[in-house]
Order: C-alpha cells, then structure tokens, then sequence
C-alpha cells in the first residue's frame, strides 16, 4: 500500500480513529486530575577549596571528583539529619517544635536527597514531597546543617594537621641543634698538615660520581637506539620495504618521494574499484608507481648507507667514552675509599644535617601556608542558593498524560481503522466481484511497475513514457503483469475463442479502471501467441488506444463508417507481428449514433473472417452509451475492474444493462489488487466528460 492508500483508509474509517482518541484524551486528562501532586524545592552549596601558596601569589585548591563524591557521601549522615532538626526546632518551634528530634530527623532524611552535579564544584540538596512549605523547610535546614557540619570538620582536621606541623618542627629542631653539636665535636680535632686540603680536593670528586653515572646510562642508552635504529634499516632493506627505510630515515627528498608514491597507489587502487588492471589508465599509473618504487630504492640505499656509516662511527666514539667514563669512576671509588675515618664521619653528618635543615624549612613553609590559609576568608562550603518554596508540581506532567494519552488513542483508533478496513473487503476481494456480477474473474493483473532502465524509448520513439510505462507485453514480458495477461490470453482462448467466438469487447463500469493498458497487452499477447489479431478503436470520445502504436490516428473507424475511406485504407500495420488496428480516426460529434450504424456490424463481420480475434475498445458503460450499443454486436464483453473504483451499485447497473441489451458478458479482469487508486464513487466525476460532445486530441 501507498501512502495515498493509507489516506484513503484513514478518510474512510475517520470515526474509528476519533472514538479511541478521544476516549484516551478524556480518560488520560481525568487520570492526570487524579494523581497528587508532588513538588520539589533546591538548594545549592558550592565546594571551596582553601588558599594555598602558589609562586609569589596565592590560588584556589582544586576539587577533585573523588573528593565530591566523598562530601556528597558523608552529606546524607544521620549526623547531618540530626543537626538539621535541630536547627528546626530551634528557628521555627511554632511548627515543628511538638515533634521530637529523632523524628524529625528520620522524615527530613527520607525526603533529602544529596546530589554532585557534574563538571562542577556545587552539591545540590532536593526535598521531594507533597506539602511544598515543608519541603522548602527541611532543604534549607538541611542545606545549612551541611556547611556547618563541614565547617566544624574542617576547623577539627585544621587543628589535628596544625599540632602535626608543629609537632615536626620541633622534632627537627631537636635533630639539628643534636648533629650541630656533634659536627662541632668532629672539627674541633686536629689534622696533620696538609691532609685537610687532600681531602678536600678527594672529596670533590663524590660530586663528580653522580655525573658519571649519568653520563654513562645516558650514553649506553643511546648506544642501544642506534643499534635498534639500525637493525630495523636491515631488516626494512632485506624485505624490499624501501617505504619504510625512508621514512626511518627521513629528509626532505625521500619524503616526497614516498608522498608520491603513496599517491599513486591510492590512484591506482581507486581506478581498480572502476577498471581492470588490463586498462590503459591503469596500466599507466602502476608504471609510473614501478618507477618511482625503484627511484625510491636507489636513493633509499644511497641514504642508508651514508648513515650506517655514520653509525658505526658514532658507536665507536661511544665505546670510547664509556671506556673513559668507567676509568674515571673506578678512579673516584678508590679517592673516596682512600679518605680518613675521621672525614667520612664529617661528611656523613654534613649530609644529615643539611637534609634535617631542608626538612625543617619545609615545614616552617606549611606552617606559614597554613596560617595564611587560615587567616584568608574562604570557607569549605558555601550555600550559594537558598530553596524557595515550590509553586509548581514537578509531577505529574499533566499535560505530557493528555498528549501521551491522544497518542496512544490516536494509535488505537488507527489501528481499529486498518482492523476494520481489513474485515470490512466490501469490492476488493475477488468473490465479492464474481458475487455481484456473477461472472468469473478470468485473470488478476497486478501493479504494474516497470523500472526505468527497461524502457526502450529509443525502439519505441511515437509513444509517451508515460504510456510505455503501462505496456509490459512491450518492455517487460517477464514481469508478474506480463504473466497475467498471458494468462488472460490463454483463458480467452480456450473459453471463448475455442467455441467459435472472434469479436471481443472490453469495457469497464467507470473510467480510469484500465479497460485501454488492458486491450493493448491483450492484443499483443494473442500476437505474440500466433493468432491473427486486430484492435478495433471505437472509443471515440478520448481516443488512446492508437497512442500505443506508431500510426496515422487521423484515418480509422469514424472514417470508415461514414464512407470517407475503405476497410483497406484504416486497417493499419503496429509494427508487431500479426497484430493490426483500426483507430478511431478523426473527432465525431455524436460517436454513439455513428456506432449504431448498420455498417459497423458489417465491419466486425468481415474483420471476424480475416482475423482470429477482434477486440474492440469503448468508452466505459455508465457514463455514456457508446459501450451499450456495441454490446449486442460482438460475441462477448470483457468488463475490467480496478480495485475498489466501482461502488457495488455500479457493477451490478452495469452487469444489468449489459443482460438487457442481450450482451454476453464472459468474465472479469481484476485489475491492481494492492491498489486502491480512487475512492468508492471515483469514477462518477469523469462522467460528464465522457458525456460531453466536444474532447481534445493529446
């Protein structure tokens, strides 16, 4: 079905969809009306950090995301509930006084909710309830009880971390005045002379050992790159891989190389997604790419050379530095061992005392941080949005109820409106039809959809797209709509034709049914079957049967039955085999009275001797009378019928009519059963069209 289809079926069946819609759209508003209302009242507390020292200047602390978490955690204590209670019975007694304490702490508990907004340093508070003043109440007692139970950790972790500081500091103190002393005692012992300045002189060098080490694992560092660097070129070279020699390499002249070589192996892979590699432009491209490969391996080899050995060199300049480096290491183990007791001992208190000052300094420094800290006017937490009270309910979202509610109505209502559609076959089944007209449906021809790539205009020049597009016996004999007329083809011949009958009419009920794409694929399936066809165009109010055929349209029926022109000269070749037509020819004023001419039945007298079936196109019966004076004329009437076009009322006038006038109606052709191209009465506003004396010749 087609979006048309469902339109039609949504039009039709509009008081299924209403009932359902409007059923949930009442229902849903008095369920919403029904639902207490439940409000929420916020308040917001931002996070801040101490000042700490920062260069010359002073900066804010960051928050860090588990830090958040953490206070966000310990917000939701009973602690925090007991103190926020607390403050309720003491700023508003008039309410909240005659509750006790635990339990108002246990019902502000319940209804707090402590959130971290993220990508922020702010904690939100949230009451949810249904009393909004209450709500306001506890959120900003609880609010408040949050900062001063943070406020009360801080200044208890600030004295804890300053009584630690101070604590260090004087223990440091202690160690240093201790080494000082016993430094003093160390110098205060008399060297020969000469040995002091010597190991002076040695004692310099433990400077230099630490240099050295240094020195050395940097340099056997670079030793081990330069190898790796190396072996990788080998290896890159051994495996044909000049790309990535290279690109280890580098410089300004191999990397264009490679860019142009990369560039032409994307070309060359986008032109095989289109040709073989057998076409000239391809073939052109993975020369150039060869070319450049090997340019590229001459100077890749050139470059890799040049800097193996340069390589080498730098590697045995570094042998000989470590050589150096490990002499002059071994040389300063053996000053420092050589240095008197007295002087290690001198040393090694040096060492501690200046470590034990630099420890203290530090110290000294976070105490003063600390005091600037203390003395700075921050503070932990800060309530930055007191909660107002509530004015509206967060939920429920009556008006989301109603809107979900006429959705699903609406939904409903469709769905019994296609229910409804689907029980309710009335003219789209194949047994109503044959019920009404009591008469076989003979073939169900389906939509005819043919791709555009299968038009040949080109081998049929004189006939519209359009038109084209409606001829699969033309473009597209293999498609399902070609198979049916077949079939139609082949039941026409064994039922009617087989018991002597040639001439054949094909009408409809109402217009726009398909009586004319049915008469064109007809006859040319009996050609295309070896009989000997003709198609009679008698429908001379909208000609369109000779559109279809590379003909004169101006020399057909009309000027036949009016003695202008011979049998000869209307009959007209289509360009198929065994096929034939006459046109209807040029416009007649009252087509009906010239069909009733006695010369007409003369005409499909003689035409039945010469051919194996005439089938004869008229305009359909309701409308006009052209249909119901050819009837009595021919051996049988086809009656073609598009889903749904035909009211009931129609088919069965028109089956009547056709009994009246002694007509031999053989069957039915169900046209395009997926389709519902018009709606029940459709086809009664093209009768005053058909009606009319006067048409135009596309």
């Amino acid at each position: 079905m087609t979006l048309g289809d469902y339109w039609r079926v949504f039009r039709r069946r509009l008081l299924h969809v209403f009932i359902p819609f409007l059923a949930l759209l009442v229902g849903a508003y008095w369920y919403g009306m029904t639902i207490p209302s439940v409000y929420e009242a916020r308040a917001l507390i931002e996070i801040q950090k101490n000042l700490i020292r920062s260069g010359m200047g002073l900066t804010r602390g960051f928050v860090s995301t588990f830090e958040k978490a953490t206070m966000a955690k310990l917000a939701t204590s009973r602690d925090v509930a007991a103190l926020a209670a607390r403050k309720l019975r003491h700023s508003l007694p008039d309410r909240y006084g005659m509750t006790s304490e635990e339990i108002l702490a246990r019902e502000i508990r319940a209804e707090v909710h402590v959130e971290n907004l993220t990508q922020s340093n702010i904690l939100q508070i949230r009451t949810v309830g249904s009393d909004p003043r209450q709500l306001a109440d506890y959120c900003n007692a609880y609010a408040e009880a949050v900062v001063e139970f943070f406020e009360n950790e801080r200044r208890k972790s600030t004295m804890e971390l300053k009584e630690y500081i101070l604590g260090q500091i004087q223990a440091y103190d202690s160690k240093i005045a201790a080494l000082g002393a016993k430094l003093q005692r160390v110098r205060n012992v008399k060297t020969p002379e000469g040995l002091e300045e010597i190991a002076v002189s040695k004692i310099a060098t433990r400077a230099n050992l630490n240099r050295i080490e240094e020195e050395l694992e940097r340099l056997v560092r670079e030793r081990e790159r330069l190898r790796e660097k190396a072996e990788n070129l080998r290896n890159a070279r051994a495996s044909g891989d000049f790309v990535k020699v290279a690109q280890m390499l580098g410089g300004r002249e191999l990397e264009s190389r490679v860019d142009e070589i990369q560039r032409l192996e994307k070309r060359r892979d986008q032109l095989l997604t289109q040709f073989t590699p057998a076409h000239p432009r391809v073939a052109k491209v993975i020369d150039t790419l060869n070319k450049a490969k090997e340019e590229l391996k001459g100077v890749a080899n050139q470059a890799l050379e040049a800097y193996l050995l340069s390589n080498e060199t730098r590697e045995r300049e570094i042998e000989q530095s470590l050589t150096r480096l490990e002499g002059e290491r071994a040389m300063t183990h053996r000053a420092i061992e050589e240095l008197p007791e007295r002087l290690k001992n001198q040393t090694s208190l040096e060492r501690e005392l200046a470590i034990a000052t630099s420890v203290s300094r530090m110290f000294q420094q976070k105490l003063q941080d600390f005091e600037i800290s203390m003395n700075a006017p921050s503070d932990r937490l800060f309530l930055m949005e007191r909660a107002a009270v509530p004015e509206k309910p967060i939920r429920p979202d009556r008006k989301m109820i109603v809107i979900l509610g006429g959705i699903i109505g609406f939904l409903l209502g469709l769905a019994g409106a296609f229910l409804a559609e689907a029980i309710d076959t009335s003219l789209s089944a194949l047994k109503d039809v044959e019920r009404i007209l009591e008469r076989p449906v003979l073939a169900v021809v389906p939509r005819i959809r043919i791709p555009n790539e299968k038009l040949d205009t080109e081998r049929f020049p004189t006939v519209r797209k359009d038109l084209l597009q409606t001829v699969p016996m033309m473009v597209d004999q293999r498609s399902p709509s070609a198979e049916a007329y077949r079939t139609l083809r082949a039941v026409i011949q064994r039922r009617f034709l087989e018991s002597g009958f040639k001439t054949l009419l094909v009408t409809s009920s109402t217009p726009q049914e398909g009586k004319t794409t049915t008469i064109a694929n007809l006859s040319l399936a009996c050609a295309a079957a070896g009989l000997k066809t003709i198609v009679v165009g008698a429908n001379m109010r909208h000609p369109v049967i000779g559109r279809f055929f590379p003909i004169d349209r101006m020399k057909g029926l009309h000027e036949l039955l009016t003695g202008k022109r011979t049998l000869e000269d209307v009959i007209q070749e289509t360009g198929f085999e065994n096929l034939h037509i006459i046109d209807s020819g040029s416009f007649v004023r009252r087509p009906a009275e010239v069909l009733a001419s006695s010369r007409f039945k003369e005409v499909l007298e003689i035409l039945k001797k010469r051919y194996d079936i005439v089938l004869v196109d008229s305009p359909p019966m309701l409308p006009v009378a052209d249909a119901t004076t050819i009837a009595p004329l021919v051996d049988g009437v086809l009656l073609v019928y598009l889903v749904s076009v035909a009211p009931r009322d129609a088919l069965l006038r028109c089956r009547e009519t056709l009994e009246e006038v002694g007509a031999n109606i053989i069957g039915v052709v169900f046209n395009d059963p997926w389709e519902r191209s018009q709606n029940d009465y459709a086809g009664y506003y093209y009768h005053h069209r058909y009606a009319a004396d006067e048409f135009s010749r596309l």
